[in-house]
């Protein structure tokens, strides 16, 4: 059980630096925007490339947590 609770502190930690990392970028576009200019397209791509990260991250946990409920380690 610690081991698996090991594991899920250091995956919560990358999630929480992906989420943070595109908030920042989201942020930059809106100052950029407010200051009534485009945003770069670099910027743009990056917050992108960081939420597919994170959706590739989560996608396969709901399976992975529903097994390990029906059928917990002894």
């Amino acid at each position: 059980m610690a081991l698996l609770i090991h594991l899920l502190q250091e995956e919560a930690d990358v999630l929480v630096s992906i989420v943070r990392a595109a908030a920042q970028a989201a942020n930059e576009v809106d100052h950029t925007r407010a200051a009534d200019r485009l945003p770069k397209r670099l910027v743009l791509g990056g917050i992108r490339r960081d939420l597919v990260r994170l959706q590739r991250l989560l996608a396969p946990e709901p399976a992975a947590l529903f097994r390990l409920v029906n059928r917990p380690p002894k």
